[in-house]
């Protein structure tokens, strides 16, 4: 059996993203332009990063990603743009 090493690369990737969200919801109490400007660009690049890092050791199946996630999704998604609208009279896109 392989045993497989760990890259430490990924988990200092991993936990800088992770701190980067922590701080990104600071930035949101405390205002201000630069705040906001800062808060816009670590939400620009973050969750990317993590999609790359989980994807980078998933393997994919086109069948299983609909099924198990893509699917529920646009489910839930609909259901909620349908919920804001008729509901909470909102304004959504």
């Amino acid at each position: 059996m392989e045993t497989s090493r760990r890259d430490a690369r990924f988990d200092n990737l991993k936990g800088i993203l992770i701190f980067l969200v922590v701080f990104g919801h600071l930035l949101e109490l405390v205002g201000g332009p630069a705040a906001a400007w800062l808060y816009r660009l670590i939400y620009s690049f973050h969750m990317p990063a993590f999609v790359f890092c989980s994807g980078w050791f998933a393997r994919f199946d086109a069948a299983r990603f609909f099924r198990r996630l893509l699917y529920p999704y646009l489910v839930y998604q609909t259901l909620y743009l349908l919920f804001d609208r008729l509901v909470l009279h909102g304004d959504a896109p």
